[in-house]
């Protein structure tokens, strides 16, 4: 029968005193807020640029609709009918991305608010354990 190996004793970690607690946990929600900040804003860029495509797309839309409708009687009603349906499709997406890219820039401004809040808190606790 093998021999068991020793077990290997679990290091002793001090006791936290709870100021020394939401020290620790502040600043690991801290790294987590701006974590979260930086990955919204590399999505803002991109919904941006999504936005700014879609509302090209949507104008060129809206100009062949105009340029349809000044040649009426001579342009086929399929035609005519895939333009509409065209250029509402654009309509659609452009309102779809512009609200996502709303919701995107609201909760950067409520993430960078929160993480204001947290930068306070640190140097307080800071400021706290230098006068201690």
């Amino acid at each position: 029968m093998p021999n068991p190996s020793p077990k290997k004793p679990t290091p002793i970690q001090p006791t936290l005193t709870p100021l020394q607690q939401l020290d620790e946990e502040s600043h690991a929600e801290l790294e987590q807020a701006q974590k979260e900040l930086k990955e919204i804003d590399v999505l803002i860029q991109q919904t941006s640029a999504e936005v700014d495509r879609l509302a090209q797309r949507n104008a060129q839309a809206a100009s062949a609709l105009k340029q349809m409708e000044a040649n009426l009687d001579t342009v086929p009603r399929a035609d005519l009918q895939a333009a509409y349906a065209n250029a509402l499709d654009a309509q659609k997406r452009l309102f779809m991305m512009r609200g996502q890219l709303e919701k995107l820039q609201s909760d950067q401004q409520n993430i960078g608010r929160y993480v204001a809040h947290l930068r306070r808190i640190a140097e307080s606790l800071q400021k706290a354990f230098d006068k201690g």
